[in-house]
This record gives C-alpha cells, structure tokens and sequence, in this order.
C-alpha cells in the first residue's frame, strides 16, 4: 500500500513555504484544542465552521504571520482566518461537511493518527534501531 492511498494527496502543501512552521503550529494548536483524544466537540456532527474560523483568528492574534516576501498582510484577520481554514480543508488537514443549513469541520481519523506520528516525531528524540 502507498502513502497517498491513505492520506490526502495535498497533505503536505500547508508545511512547504515561508511559513511551514507557522502552519505546523496551527495545526498543532487545532489538532491539540479542537481534534485531540481529549477534546469533545460541541455538537455530535463537529465544531461549527465559525468556531473553526475563530480559532484560527486567536492563533493569528498570538503568532506573527508573515507574508512570503517579509511583509505583514494588510487583509482583514478573519479573511485571513477563512482563507487558511479553506487551505487546510483544501489540503485535507480537516474535512467540511454541511449539515441542513451549517457547516461542520472535523478532522478525519487516519489524519488525526498521522498528525499524532508527526508530532511525535517532532517532539521527541528518534527510536535508536539497531
């Protein structure tokens, strides 16, 4: 079995670029508050896109987020906050499901697992195999 028949073909496209380690951060921070074993989301179909939203808008407020030419970007904060979340759907960090009239975010299981390898990787000193 290959990599990408598991995991979403652009996983990857958030943690390329000027700010891949502002986008692992995010990631980090959403998977650990909202998407972690220990979180329970508000309703039994996920958080509220709104929610989503507003918590990106809270890590742009706490973290500088730069453009890739050095610059601080002059659109609105919550535009910035749905363009990023649009991004990580778009990437399949987190999947966006309707339900009636609202949007739901959630992130998929087999990402959830891959996220915690990740980080794992990155927390910790690496497995000595010999």
């Amino acid at each position: 079995m290959h990599l990408f028949d598991r995991l979403p073909l652009g996983i990857f496209g958030p943690l390329t670029g000027a700010n891949s380690r502002r986008a692992w951060d995010l990631i980090c921070r959403l998977a650990n508050d909202l998407f972690g074993m220990d979180a329970a989301p508000p309703h039994p179909d996920g958080y509220l896109h709104e929610q989503v939203a507003k918590e990106i808008e809270r890590f742009l407020l706490d973290q500088r987020w730069e453009l890739e030419d050095g610059q601080m970007d002059a659109t609105p904060l919550n535009i910035q906050a749905n363009m990023l979340l649009r991004r990580l759907v778009d990437t399949g960090w987190l999947v966006e499901d309707t339900v009636g009239a609202r949007r739901f975010v959630n992130m998929r299981p087999v990402v959830a697992r891959f996220f915690e390898r990740l980080h794992q990787f990155a927390e910790e000193d690496a497995e000595l195999i010999g």
